[in-house]
């Protein structure tokens, strides 16, 4: 599973449950893929998952990939804040955890 089909399960797990989810895709600039972000926006995460009273932030990466600085310092920063931020990977979705965190 690539975090592409995983992101897309994700999302339609979440809408499936009723959640709204917000993902800033990324875009072609001059052949270059980027995702636009401003201010401090670089490493924001993929998901951000609204419903029943929640707010979960969701990361996503392949079984054996890892959070880039950027990426670390958002989870912190938003675990710090009182969040809920989860890193899913595709062993997650096989497991079962992934439906469990949203369920």
């Amino acid at each position: 599973m690539t975090e592409a089909d995983l992101q897309k399960a994700v999302i339609d797990l979440a809408h499936t449950l009723g959640y709204r989810v917000h993902h800033t895709p990324r875009a072609t600039v001059r052949g270059k893929w980027i995702t636009p972000t401003a201010a401090d926006a670089k490493g924001w995460p993929d998901l951000v998952i609204v419903g029943y009273g929640r707010l979960l932030f969701v990361e996503l990466k392949s079984d054996r990939g890892f959070l880039r600085p950027e990426q670390a310092e958002w989870r912190r920063a938003l675990l710090d804040a009182g969040a809920r931020h989860c890193v899913f990977r595709p062993r997650d979705w096989v497991s079962g955890e992934i439906e469990a965190v949203l369920q």
